[in-house]
């Protein structure tokens, strides 16, 4: 069973502060990779991120107002659909009942 994540952050009109030097270092997840004595000033700042997905979660239309400058929110539908995963064959014989004895996938290779 394999799991995906994703997150980003989309920002508008965002300007990062003066003297700030992006980085990959993340000391949240591995301390090994970020030598904190080596990050000073706005570099040393780890802006929270708040994760919205279920409905355990916090919902992302729910903590902030949507009256954005005096004009009213409108939804709009996501750019990108989210993609067909490679589980989704197993899920529909699952439950079908046909997922019980052994599962067979037919995988098409393209032509070259």
């Amino acid at each position: 069973f394999l799991l995906f994540l994703e997150a980003f952050i989309v920002c508008e009109g965002y300007t990062p502060p003066d003297g700030y030097t992006p980085t990959m270092c993340n000391p949240l997840l591995d301390h090994s990779q970020c030598d904190w004595h080596t990050l000073t000033g706005v570099n040393k700042f780890i802006v929270p991120f708040v994760a919205c997905g279920d409905l355990s979660m916090y919902d992302s239309d729910t903590t902030y107002p949507l009256k954005i400058v005096e004009r009213p929110y409108v939804q709009l539908e996501p750019t990108q659909s989210p993609i067909s995963p490679p589980y989704v064959q197993s899920v529909a014989l699952k439950k079908q009942g046909l997922g019980k004895s052994g599962i067979y996938f037919t995988v098409k290779e393209s032509e070259q």
